[in-house]
């Protein structure tokens, strides 16, 4: 679309007069001018792509970042652990049976932004608590634009979209799977999923405003009309999380939303996309088995270091003739073996893919077992909202959309955030901390 590569630069503008002119918490302002702009950062400004979240946020870094001192062990750790990732997916590179290009340089760098974005998050929230309520609150925006943006899809059609192209998957044989303003409806529905479980979060035993309650029930709605049967399951889990964790007043409000929103999915099914797909699901896992074979026996072949990072397509191009397809008259290869996990054991091997999946469970793990110390569900909730994305990740790449990237290193990092903003409470309050210690001194 003509208007989105001038609104991409608009917006770099906006973010450069916003640096310059404010006189707060630079920081803080880039976080919020991330969350503010979200449905825009996937916008390439050049070729190859960088995104305005890529261009923004290594200019912030290296123009206007103010570091803060950090002295937790655990996010040193981090830190170190990223370190390790860099050389891996560097010497991954170095060995590939495919010689670098800008292609894989561009890739390359595109992994530090996520990581930038992350890191400021992390220490804004912690040395201001007030910012992390903030985040949320920004969150729940982001929510409401999106399901906003749905309700005027569906009415005007998909020509309203902020993508150049949409997904094929969009169009199916009884109907339309609605993607707001993503271009995959399964990207959308992890999108939904998530932050339908962030809505749900109570700061400081605040009461939940009754929107959030009704924004919980729409976001699931957007998933029936997303058409996302692994968003869904990715939901169903984190609300199953949710509904034994819960006090028993909880479970009974779960219970009958899950009751109202059943009888609604009854009658309005004609209308609700998910319960419209055909009946070729068999053949669509028949077509995924044989590209999830394919991309194993890759892993099996480079098992340690992978192919390189941004390599599949070309690996496939020259090796798999299964995975070409005949697009206006040209040859076009798979860029992906339609599992991020699968992408990311191929081109990444599994030393990338343990550091990769270390950064997701590890906080993860953390957050959920430090429930059973404080009882705070938040943690539960944050473990349920990431759900979303890790069951639908099985059967798509959704981290290729920049905007996915930072719903998931937001929810980390908020698990991250929350855990220790406890642990400080609880030092602070003089109550024993025996099993970890992560602050120095």
């Amino acid at each position: 679309m003509t208007f989105l590569k001038p609104l991409g630069a608009l917006i770099i503008v906006i973010f450069f007069l916003w640096m310059i002119f404010y006189k707060g918490n630079k920081n803080q302002a880039y976080i919020a001018f991330i969350l503010i702009t979200f449905p825009f950062l996937h916008i390439t400004l050049t070729n190859p792509n960088t995104s305005v979240f890529d261009f923004s946020s290594i200019v912030f870094y290296f123009l206007f970042y103010k570091r803060k001192p950090t002295y937790i062990n655990e996010i040193i750790g981090y830190g170190y652990g990223f370190a390790i990732l860099i050389l891996i997916i560097a010497l991954g590179l170095y060995f590939s049976p495919i010689e670098p290009d800008i292609n894989n340089i561009n890739k390359f760098i595109r992994i530090f932004p996520i990581f930038i974005f992350g890191k400021i998050l992390i220490e804004e929230c912690l040395s201001d608590p007030d910012f992390t309520k903030q985040t949320i609150r920004m969150l729940i925006g982001l929510l409401i634009f999106s399901l906003v943006f749905l309700f005027i899809q569906m009415i005007i059609g998909l020509d309203f979209r902020l993508v150049n192209t949409l997904n094929p998957n969009v169009m199916i044989r009884k109907g339309i799977r609605y993607p707001s303003f993503f271009s995959d409806p399964q990207q959308f529905s992890q999108f939904l999923g998530a932050l339908s479980f962030i809505c749900l979060i109570s700061w400081k035993k605040e009461k939940i405003p009754s929107l959030n309650y009704l924004l919980f029930g729409l976001a699931v709605m957007g998933i029936l009309a997303a058409g996302g049967r692994a968003g869904l399951m990715g939901w169903a889990l984190g609300l199953f999380l949710l509904l034994i964790f819960s006090s028993p007043k909880r479970k009974m409000a779960i219970i009958f939303s899950g009751i109202v929103l059943a009888v609604f999915a009854f009658y309005f099914q004609e209308n609700l996309s998910i319960f419209n797909r055909g009946t070729d699901l068999n053949d669509t896992y028949d077509f995924r088995a044989q590209i999830w074979e394919d991309a194993i026996t890759i892993f099996l072949n480079h098992p340690f270091l992978g192919i390189g990072i941004g390599n599949y397509g070309e690996y496939v191009f020259l090796h798999y003739p299964d995975q070409l397809l005949l697009i206006n008259n040209q040859i076009v290869a798979f860029d992906q073996p339609e599992s991020g996990y699968l992408l990311f054991l191929s081109e990444l091997g599994g030393l990338g893919f343990l550091f990769i999946m270390g950064f997701v469970f590890i906080p993860a793990a953390r957050s959920f077992f430090f429930y059973f110390r404080n009882k705070e569900i938040v943690h539960i909730q944050l473990n349920a909202a990431l759900c979303c994305w890790l069951i639908g990740f099985y059967s798509t790449y959704s981290l290729g959309d920049v905007r996915i990237r930072i719903l998931v290193s937001t929810i980390i990092s908020l698990m991250i955030i929350f855990r220790l903003q406890e642990k400080q409470e609880m030092n602070a309050n003089d109550i024993p901390d025996e099993n970890e210690n992560y602050l120095n001194g």
